[in-house]
């Protein structure tokens, strides 16, 4: 490795072996000094030994430069040795070294800040992606899947329609899903407007069916399609209680009456009833997707052609179960068979897929289930007829009178089939646990009496519950007790299925506690439209009774679960859920796409209190002050008028005649309600600084006074201004609005005697002429705009009416005196010095014309009127009551000082 050093040797032993023949004295001189030398030298000797040393340059491969390098690196070597204390054991070589390392220190350093920079690169990049997702979900959860922007579209600007300045926001077009739902909540608040005999005439069509509508935008199969079939049920929109009703001879109820009035009632075996039919409903696709897929088999392999019957669903069931060896040994044991295949399994399925209607079907024929239980499966669906008919009867007295009967014939069918059932047992007979569940259930024996191979899953236990939920004196607060004690954690441990437990909340009648936990869980929006169908029945009002006594858990919290898992520390819902203050929060979401939509979320608690026949309340529209937007749907409806400023849409197109079409808030409000409205939003958008939404919102009322009021105290701010884009709006609107309403306005005027603001609009139109002429330096034209207002005096006889009048004047024009007098002085002042070389040339044209007209007595005339002119104004400022900034007074004695 070459060093400093060594280079420096070399140089010293070059200069050495050439020192002899050339007579180079020793290298103790500058580059600059040894090329000098070699001139002189070269000058004065040309002798041949000259030519020798040069040849022995030339062989020696002798580089300048290379010597050069050296020499400087000599110098700093001495120079370093001058300047470092040798005792410290260090030279040029340890410091080359030290830099080195420093050098190499200094990379290290960049090279770990160039991995912290890109570190925190990395680190900001996942996290925009984990906020892109978070936002993906959050707009899912308000309906909006994606922000679509939509250019709006360039509109012709028609007479008499004020708007802004600045232009339109974009609105986000909503998706499909929520722009559905949206429809589905129109089409419920049009039919909570209905009168009586439209809103039967719609339930003979086919009724309300809100929760049908809902369930259908639903994705299947899904859990949210089983909570919503369970509303579906519950609501009665379904026909599978047909049957019940064909012989019911008196008039029914409509299914909204009726769920409302047994939910007013607490007649929970009804409701109960409907939950329940919805899981054996969800049970029955179970089975018929098993068959289905298992069709070609249990034809060749199981049962053989020979005894496949595709009609009988139960005995293809008994076979595909043996067939998965799910049927326990007990079972096949006991050998009771029908149509080939164990029986016991047979009825167990029918009674789950159909209730007891289903299992009499099945029993009814078939002498090997028993007397008892036979006689117990028809009195029990006598039972579960007459206690739906009495659900929809109108006549509740003979109705009940039916349920009484019936109740006493299924006790007396109960007890013979629970002695049945214990004669089995007394006989030690290995029991199948299939006979023993459906003994249990139709001898409505023990509740909690549970056989894990039959009920396996969380329906399974919840129609378990519900089957003697249903039964005389029957209630569902032992699986509400059951569900609030275990809690959302047994029931979604993970936290991906929220809507399992909340299902679970709803078959327990907990309508409120599901909706809190799907909103808990960061569902608000499913949680919404099931809150709105479950109140559009009244399901959800009277959901609010499930006392503390009812959801209160036992002393002690030991309970396992009868299908699987530990028992949770009891929970609680008793935040409730709040469906106005939801459907004021969801608004103010889809507002911003579709305005009109976002109001049928807003009124629907003003249209459900029609479904109950209770008058509406207005009560909280016809305050002044409407409160927090978060609470109160008149304050909503203003915010989302004035946030997104969709005014067509939600008040109505203006109209030539100064007010507005039929807009989306006369679905929901009287006239005059929805113009007071209009009106408060006015008021609220002129506090927000927005004068042109104001005046456009007062116009759709067809109150011109207010417009007025508006375009003067706006005007009265840009009129002395510079000639923007903003004042030049205002102006063509004044002007638009002086051509077409003047006429008008003025009578209503006269009629409020509040004449003084059409002075001051028609004061601040000749102002706005009055500067326009002194930014032009119209002269002339600007005194005569001037004069037109009557601002300032221009006759002696004027001063004293001038100052009455501005003292009688709106205060906006008040304003502008300061801006008025200064204008007023700069154009006398420029008309004064204007004239004055126009009556010089007058002066001389006359003395050179003695006998003609003088031609200077109008130029005089003019200066006089000017002069005139300024001192009236210094007068009026004098005797004005009003304080005027220092430069206005002192730009008046200078003005008075010139016309001297």
């Amino acid at each position: 490795m070459t060093t400093l050093a060594s280079l420096a040797l070399s140089a010293e032993s070059l200069a050495s072996r050439h020192a002899p023949a050339t007579g180079v004295p020793p290298l103790q001189k500058t580059l600059a000094e040894l090329e000098a030398e070699a001139s002189r030298l070269n000058a004065q000797q040309q002798q041949p030994s000259n030519q020798r040393g040069e040849a022995l340059l030339a062989q020696s491969t002798f580089d300048a430069r290379a010597l050069h390098r050296q020499i400087l690196e000599l110098e700093q070597r001495a120079e370093f040795a001058q300047h470092r204390v040798e005792a410290d054991g260090r030279d040029l070589d340890a410091a080359l070294l030290a830099r080195t390392d420093e050098v190499v220190v200094a990379c290290i350093e960049g090279a770990v800040a160039d991995a912290v920079e890109d570190g925190e690169k990395a680190a900001l990049k996942e996290h925009l992606e984990s906020w892109e997702v978070e936002k993906k979900r959050l707009l899912e959860d308000v309906g909006l899947k994606e922000l679509k922007w939509e250019t709006p579209a360039q509109k012709v600007t028609e007479d008499m329609q004020l708007t802004t300045v600045q232009s339109p926001p974009r609105r986000r077009a909503l998706d499909d899903d929520a722009r559905r739902h949206g429809e589905v909540v129109r089409r419920l608040n049009r039919y909570a407007r209905l009168d009586a005999s439209d809103r039967r005439r719609v339930d003979a069509e086919g009724g309300l069916r809100v929760a049908s509508d809902f369930g259908a935008l639903a994705p299947r199969p899904s859990q949210l399609s089983v909570a919503w079939r369970v509303v579906h049920a519950q609501c009665r929109e379904d026909r599978s209680f047909d049957e019940a009703l064909a012989a019911f001879p008196g008039q029914k109820r409509t299914a909204c009456d009726a769920v409302r009035f047994n939910a007013s009632k607490r007649n929970d075996n009804w409701l109960a009833f409907g939950c329940r039919r919805a899981v054996e409903a969800q049970y029955r696709d179970y089975v018929d997707a098993k068959l289905k897929d298992a069709g070609p088999s249990l034809r060749t392999q199981v049962m053989g052609v020979a005894t496949f019957d595709s009609s009988d669903d139960a005995a293809r069931y008994a076979a595909y179960l043996r067939w998965r060896h799910q049927l326990p040994r007990e079972t096949q044991d006991m050998n009771v068979l029908r149509n080939g295949e164990a029986a016991w399994p047979q009825l167990y399925a029918a009674l789950r897929c159909g209730g007891a209607r289903g299992g009499l079907a099945v029993c009814s024929a078939e002498p090997a289930f028993g007397v008892g239980l036979q006689r117990a499966c028809r009195a029990r669906a006598a039972y579960d007829d007459a206690v739906e008919v009495l659900g929809w009867a109108v006549d509740v007295d003979n109705a009940q009178k039916k349920v009484d009967e019936t109740a006493r014939e299924l006790e007396s069918a109960r007890r013979a089939c629970a002695a049945e059932h214990a004669a089995v047992l007394a006989s030690g007979t290995t029991t199948c646990p299939y006979y023993a569940s459906c003994a249990n259930l139709l001898a409505l024996d023990d509740a909690d009496l549970r056989d894990e191979r039959v009920q396996r899953t969380v329906e399974d236990f919840c129609w378990h519950a519900l089957w003697f939920a249903t039964a005389p004196s029957g209630t569902r607060e032992s699986l509400r007790r059951a569900a609030t004690q275990w809690g959302a954690a047994h029931f979604d441990p993970d936290g991906e299925t929220p809507l399992q437990y909340a299902t679970v909340l709803l078959l327990a009648g907990d309508c409120a506690g599901a909706l809190a936990h799907l909103q808990k869980r960061r569902l608000p929006q499913e949680a919404l439209h099931l809150g709105l169908a479950l109140d559009a029945y009244g399901l959800l009002e009277h959901a609010k009774s499930s006392t503390t006594d009812v959801l209160s858990p036992p002393k002690r919290h030991t309970t396992r679960s009868p299908f699987g898992g530990n028992g949770q520390p009891p929970g609680s819902l008793d935040e409730g859920y709040d469906l106005a203050r939801a459907c004021l929060a969801y608004a103010r979401h889809v507002a911003a796409a579709d305005a009109s939509i976002a109001l049928e979320y807003v009124f629907w608690p003003r249209h459900r209190d029609a479904l109950v026949k209770r008058e509406v309340s207005y009560d909280d529209f016809d305050k002044s002050v409407l409160g927090d937007a978060l609470t109160s749907p008149a304050a909503a409806t203003v915010s989302i008028l004035l946030d997104t400023r969709a005014y067509d849409v939600i008040c109505g197109a203006p109209t030539p005649a100064s007010g507005r079409g039929r807009g989306a808030l006369d679905d929901h409000l009287p006239p005059q309600l929805a113009d007071q409205l209009i009106k408060i939003a006015a008021r609220d958008a002129q506090k927000r600084g927005r004068p042109a939404d104001a005046a456009r919102l007062h116009s759709l009322t067809g109150d011109d006074v207010s417009v007025l009021r508006v375009l003067v105290e706006r005007l009265g701010q840009v009129v002395a201004t510079t000639n923007d884009a903003d004042r030049t709006f205002w102006l063509e609107t004044c002007n638009d609005f002086a051509e077409r309403r003047i006429a008008a306005v003025v009578n209503e005027l006269r009629a409020s005697d509040d004449e003084e603001l059409g002075y001051a609009f028609e004061s601040l139109l000749n102002l706005a002429q009055f500067f326009d002429a002194v930014r032009a330096d119209a002269c002339s034209d600007a005194l005569r705009s001037l004069d037109a207002t009557r601002f300032v005096p221009s006759t002696d006889d004027s001063v004293g009416p001038c100052l009455d009048a501005f003292y009688r004047r709106d205060p906006t024009v008040q304003r502008l005196l300061p801006e008025v007098l200064g204008a007023t002085m700069d154009v006398i002042t420029k008309a004064y010095q204007s004239g004055r070389r126009a009556r010089q040339d007058a002066r001389f044209a006359s003395a050179a014309a003695p006998g003609k007209p003088r031609l200077h007595d109008a130029a005089d005339a003019a200066a006089q009127d000017l002069r005139k002119r300024a001192a009236l104004l210094v007068d009026f400022a004098g005797l004005l009551k009003a304080r005027l900034p220092d430069d206005v007074h002192a730009r008046l004695g200078a003005l008075e000082a010139m016309m001297l």
